[in-house]
């Protein structure tokens, strides 16, 4: 499990355990990806805890972390991908 820290996110000190994530709102969330993004074993507790919730703001930091997951791993994920490819240009039929 990560050493992440639910009650104050500024902190290296480790929390109880990952299953304290499921308590954090979306806020505390956030701020613990903003300080883990270098934590691989963080990022993987965050990804675990966010594949249950369905709010939008749950699902876009999921794809952030899917995208920073990917990035080390030196993949592209599909839509980074066809980004790529068209240069930045929607081209996409509607």
């Amino acid at each position: 499990m990560a050493n992440l820290n639910a009650g104050n996110i500024a902190t290296s000190t480790p929390m109880a355990s990952a299953p304290d994530l499921v308590t954090c709102d979306i806020a505390q969330l956030e701020g613990l990806f903003a300080v883990s993004r270098e934590n691989l074993d963080a990022l993987r507790d965050l990804e675990d805890e966010l594949r249950y919730r369905q709010s939008p703001q749950a699902l876009a930091l999921l794809n952030r972390i899917h995208n920073v997951l990917d990035a080390r791993a030196g993949r592209l994920r599909p839509e980074a991908e066809w980004t790529a490819l068209t240069c930045g240009k929607s081209i996409r039929s509607q």
